[in-house]
């Protein structure tokens, strides 16, 4: 019996740590540019900035193509902590500039909290540096995109383009930063799932060698118990806490759930049998 318990704990040791190693060399970044001139012809109206050149600079597990309708999309590939750096260059025509431009970064169509810059155009086609920053918990399939909005349609997103090789008029930059919001190893965790389990395989034990459905019922409980605890253990969470499901957690889950149903096809066969003894 021993050896079995020394087996089964070797077992759930191997899955823990192959859950909490799975994903330690993921990392994902982008770098894009473009120097297309964008103008303002409606005001009022947001503006996502089309990242349409072709030689850009890397990107790993982050989607974007820069020759079709998704050029202004950056897909997130891997859930994590992101930092997210955008320059962008504005002009205003008019010969006495008096305009307001506002940029910002949206996941899903919704602003990211602390993304969003206002400037004050005050001078005739001058260039108007503007950098912003901004860090966010983003979830694989997430869709980012950088915007701009002005309330004068004199203003513009281009350069003058005095010196260098190739005239930028924005550019973006995104790396995770955390690949997962945070890892916890809380030991105490996995001992109790431990603990549940092996008093399951005892009350199983129990009802095989005593044909008692008591204890099938009692191990069968036990088991379901398993499953919704092996999801709450804290592996991976994200940035507000909040666990977020690692192959740690659907291995020991699933390792649960099928020693759940092979308890409760003992607790039905017990069941049936003692039905027609009576």
């Amino acid at each position: 019996m021993k050896l079995k318990f020394l087996i089964i704990f070797i077992f759930f040791s191997i899955i823990i740590s192959a859950g909490a190693t799975a994903t330690s060399d993921d990392v994902a970044y982008i770098f894009r540019h473009m120097n297309k001139t964008m103008n303002v012809t409606t005001p009022g109206v947001w503006y996502n900035l089309t990242f349409d050149v072709g030689e850009c600079g890397a990107g790993v597990n982050i989607l974007h193509s820069y020759n079709d309708s998704t050029n202004d999309t950056f897909t997130v590939q891997k859930t994590g902590v992101y930092y997210m750096e955008y320059v962008l260059d504005f002009k205003d025509s008019s010969a006495s500039p008096n305009s307001n431009v506002v940029y910002r970064v949206v996941r899903n169509g919704e602003e990211i909290h602390g993304s969003l810059y206002e400037i004050d155009l005050d001078k005739k086609d001058a260039d108007r540096i503007c950098v912003g920053t901004a860090t966010a918990f983003l979830y694989a399939g997430d869709k980012i995109k950088v915007q701009f909005i002005s309330d004068q349609t004199t203003v513009s997103l281009s350069t003058d383009c005095t010196f260098g090789d190739h005239c930028d008029t924005a550019s973006f930059f995104m790396v995770m930063i955390d690949k997962l919001g945070g890892v916890t190893m809380g030991f105490e965790y996995v001992g109790a799932y431990i603990f549940i389990m092996l008093i399951g395989f005892g009350a199983m034990y129990l009802g095989y060698k005593r044909e008692g459905v008591a204890w099938y019922f009692i191990s069968t409980i036990l088991f379901a118990t398993s499953i919704v605890y092996g999801m709450t253990i804290p592996f991976v969470t994200n940035a507000s806490g909040e666990v977020i499901g690692s192959s740690a957690n659907y291995l020991l889950s699933g390792t649960a759930f099928l020693f759940a149903f092979m308890s409760l096809m003992f607790l039905v066969k017990e069941g049936i049998e003692s039905l027609k003894g009576q």
